[in-house]
């Protein structure tokens, strides 16, 4: 940080007359950070006009400042964050300002930032700082300026900033002492910016601040250390003799409102707790010199918390979360690397690639035409706790079309280190158009794991056509099929179907039942989480086939399992036996009775309570013994059909 305690020198007060500025700024803290200007042309003499912050671009010089967010969008040169410096309060957002130099005309020229008016009449000791970035080996001459005038006719006192010089530096503070200016009610300031020789000169600024010096001065060096998925150790310095202090955290680009959220903290480090995964914050600190003197808030500072560990069942499909703390690794390097890339549509390469993602709008591939022969990449999960489920299983879909497709290698980590399980070897599709594909992985034996991991590699056989890609990653318990049906409380027109199966993935369950031999996909279904689950309306008389598959979280299915059958009851069943010219003795009986036919030839049914026909007899006289001595104990309905018709008798063997 530099810091110019003196303008005697470098900034000249000019007694000129007040210029009544219709914009002059008079409240204080005065923050500029540029978020309300959208982003500016990219290459430099664009004219970007400013509208909403205030300051105005002076073009007499031939060159502009231009809103960027973001890189420059130039090679070695400019700052090579993301965002613009955001360090003060209420900041939020990447813009900033910059030169662009990668056309001649904005080489070797000036750029004039205009500042409105402040009234600094209420001001005793005012400040002005800003944050600025100048990088590039043709830096050269290229200076950054702040000059100040009193009324917009006095002549513009200039101060120098001295260039960066080394990329990786972060952002750098300028502190201009504005005593000189205190009680003055119409001073404006000017960012004069003067690039080098060629296109590697680009110059940034950011967060403007004017304000009162403190009594109570700022915390200063604020940082985050021992940063987990749920917690950070938040530090600071004391740049005075304050011992109390006040943090406000809360998620990135949040606006403070100045109430604390850990108040008289007696020490210089706070331990942030219950933390969300994968989630940037930010914090402010200021320093209580005592009951009335207060320092403004220092910060933002930002941090990342570490990605938390993930539960199964597990699911990624790479939509609106995109590669959410999923991490890849490449051995190419460069502009062109061979990597893994999320998209949506296709691949943008001719023959290869799919169409579109399996499902959803977006998946991740491998971009054959970048990269080299013999180069690899890496798409690595993030880490998965299996305790809650048995019989875990790995699920995904993929496409792999093209000529130059070589193997995509299925490694998984239990913790000791990532081993090959599997692999899918050359093109598995063949058209772009065709169907993805569903590979199905066994993982029980790393059943009860808390630290899993699964890693999709790829190896390049060079460009073109090989592009190999994956989507809808499901960790899961395996999606057991149904077993055996349990037909219950049957009647001449409806009955409840139920069934068994084991574990606990399925959370639904679909049905498909119709009159028996019918084709599967014709007949009715019936989802439900009920089991068993009530069927009614049916005809009497009516043998039925069903289905029944399991529906898994994260969409999986079992196999269907069936079919199985029964029967529905006829309409009015003889309760007493003797109907019809057909009677039953004894009854109740302990499984063995006679069966009497007043007719010459008689077709008999023997029918359990579940609808399943157990025993069929024809009776060519008229009487006949049956023995159901080897079934369960219950109640049995036996159908008789003769010259006489059609009669069912219920009969109970105990």
């Amino acid at each position: 940080m530099k810091k110019i305690t003196t303008l005697c020198a470098t900034l000249m007060l000019t007694a000129f007359g007040l210029h009544l500025n219709a914009q002059t700024i008079s409240s204080f803290p005065y923050y500029e950070n540029f978020e309300g200007e959208s982003q500016g042309p990219t290459n430099c003499g664009g004219a970007y006009l400013m509208n909403a912050s205030g300051w105005t671009n002076d073009l007499t010089d031939g060159l502009d400042w231009s809103s960027d967010v973001g890189g420059t969008g130039s090679t070695n040169t400019g700052p090579t964050t993301n965002s613009g410096a955001d360090h003060n309060p209420g900041v939020a957002g990447g813009h900033y300002m910059y030169t662009e130099t990668s056309g001649a005309a904005c080489q070797n020229a000036t750029a004039n930032l205009e500042s409105p008016f402040f009234n600094l009449t209420a001001l005793t000791q005012p400040e002005l700082a800003l944050w600025y970035h100048m990088f590039g080996a043709n830096m050269g001459g290229a200076l950054t300026h702040i000059d100040a005038r009193v009324g917009s006719t006095a002549a513009w006192t200039i101060d120098v900033v001295t260039p960066v010089t080394d990329n990786q530096d972060v952002w750098q503070e300028l502190i201009v002492d504005l005593i000189p200016y205190a009680g003055m009610d119409s001073v404006q300031f000017r960012v004069r910016g003067t690039t080098g020789s060629s296109f590697g000169s680009d110059i940034a600024i950011d967060d403007i601040k004017i304000w009162q010096i403190p009594t109570c001065p700022q915390p200063i060096a604020l940082t985050a250390l021992n940063i987990t998925a749920f917690t950070a150790d938040l530090f600071w310095s004391e740049a005075a003799s304050a011992t109390s202090w006040d943090v406000e955290l809360d998620t990135t680009g949040f606006t403070p409102t100045g109430t604390p959220t850990s108040a008289g903290l007696t020490d210089t480090t706070l331990t942030a707790a219950s933390l969300l995964g994968n989630t940037t914050y930010q914090y402010y600190v200021r320093a209580i010199c005592s009951a009335s003197d207060s320092s403004y808030w220092a910060g933002p500072y930002s941090f990342t918390t570490l990605c938390s560990t993930y539960q199964a069942p597990y699911f990624e499909g790479f939509e609106a979360n995109g590669l959410d703390c999923w991490s890849i690794t490449s051995t190419s390097t460069g502009f062109s690397s061979y990597n893994w890339l999320q998209n949506s549509g296709t691949t943008g390469s001719f023959g290869t690639g799919p169409n579109g993602a399996s499902s959803g709008s977006e998946y991740i591939y491998t971009e054959a035409s970048s990269g080299s022969s013999g180069d690899s990449t890496r798409l690595e999960s993030p880490i998965i706790d299996l305790t809650s489920i048995v019989n875990s299983q790995l699920k995904f879909d993929y496409h792999m079309f093209g000529v130059k497709i070589d193997t995509l290698y299925i490694q998984v980590n239990n913790g000791a280190g990532f081993v090959t399980i599997d692999s899918i070897t050359g093109a598995q599709q063949n058209a772009t158009a065709d169907a993805w594909l569903t590979k199905v992985i066994d993982l029980s034996a790393y059943d009860g794991s808390t630290n899993f991991q699964v890693a999709f590699v790829i190896k390049s056989l060079g460009c073109c056509d090989g592009d190999i890609s994956i989507d809808n990653i499901r960790i899961a318990e395996t999606c057991v099929m149904p077993t055996s049906a349990i037909i219950s409380s049957l009647t001449s027109s409806s009955t409840s179907l139920g069934w068994t199966t084991s574990g606990s993935a399925a959370v639904t369950w679909s049905i498909e039942y119709g009159p028996t031999g019918f084709i599967q996909g014709t007949g009715s279904v019936i989802n439900t989480t009920f089991n068993p689950h009530p069927l009614v309306g049916l005809p009497d008389a009516t043998t039925y086939d069903f289905y029944i598959i399991s529906n898994c979280a994260l969409g999986d299915k079992s196999p269907w399992a069936g079919p199985f059958n029964f029967t529905t009851f006829i309409t009015g069943v003889d309760e007493n036996t003797a109907n019809n010219g057909v009677s039953i003795f004894p009854n109740p009986n302990n499984g063995v009775f006679s069966l009497k036919v007043n007719a010459s030839d008689a077709t008999v049914k023997v029918m359990n309570t579940q609808g399943q026909i157990i025993l069929t007899k024809n009776i060519l006289k008229n009487n006949a013994k049956i023995d159901l001595s080897n079934n369960a104990k219950g109640i049995y309905f036996v159908t008789v059909a003769s010259e006489n018709g059609v009669s069912t008798h219920k009969v109970s063997v105990q």
